[in-house]
């Protein structure tokens, strides 16, 4: 248990550095004319990840079981795929990164990295996450759960962006 216990510290803490990172990068969105649309629905995804980590830990505690050492070995790759592709989608956008729906109007869309590919690759990431972290100690209530409401958060979250994308190429 000390194991994945370590291993939701280490992803927390990424998450908190990549908060601190949005925030600074949102701030220079915000000085170029930048507009930050629905902050309500990014409120509501930072409260769900905050309870879906809790959760994690809860559950783990009560249910947890360790996995075969195979299931161990693959979700471990789906996980550091997913924060690879994180990690990609950030270099790539640099300064544009934000977790929260932050644009300015009118600036080209990036169509490198990932982006040459999906048109929303972090959200790939987090999906993969939202399986293969709670797969790895048999935590089926939060995998569950847990995806259904981020599927539903996401889908959101890609319907405001799709939507600025459209307004931004007429």
């Amino acid at each position: 248990m000390f194991i994945y216990s370590l291993i939701l510290i280490v992803i927390i803490t990424t998450r908190l550095f990549e908060l601190q990172l949005s925030k600074r990068n949102e701030a220079f969105l915000l000085s170029q004319g930048g507009v930050s649309h629905d902050p309500k629905l990014f409120l509501i995804m930072r409260i769900f990840h905050t309870l879906w980590f809790i959760s994690l830990f809860v559950e783990a505690h009560y249910y947890g079981q360790f996995p075969p050492t195979e299931k161990i070995i693959g979700l471990s790759f789906l996980i550091l795929v997913a924060q690879g592709i994180r990690l990609w989608t950030m270099r790539t956008l640099k300064e544009y990164w934000t977790a929260s729906v932050t644009t300015i109007p009118y600036q080209p869309y990036i169509k490198t990295g990932p982006y040459k590919y999906l048109r929303h690759p972090v959200y790939m990431a987090v999906v993969v996450e939202f399986f293969a972290i709670p797969a790895l100690y048999n935590c089926y209530r939060t995998l569950i759960v847990g995806s259904l409401v981020n599927m539903i958060i996401l889908s959101q979250r890609m319907a405001i962006e799709n939507t600025l994308f459209i307004k931004d190429q007429q």
